[in-house]
């Protein structure tokens, strides 16, 4: 289940997702659209790390004997 909530943190931080500046108006943030850059892709490798690391044990558990 919780693998579910950390795909869709990657989906939403994808750069397909990322909005596109709005042609150079003079009113422009450029820091701020660089902060929220950066921020969008610290949560997109976290999140695919998790995802590789959930993989990970999951593909490890189907070794583990079953213990009864």
């Amino acid at each position: 289940m919780w693998m579910r909530w950390i795909v869709w943190i990657v989906y939403v931080n994808s750069p397909l997702n990322f909005s596109t500046i709005d042609g150079g108006n003079a009113s422009t943030d450029f820091n701020a659209i660089a902060k929220a850059t950066s921020r969008k892709n610290q949560y997109m490798r976290m999140g695919v790390w998790l995802i590789i690391a959930g993989s990970l044990l999951q593909l490890i558990s189907n070794f583990i004997p079953e213990c009864r």
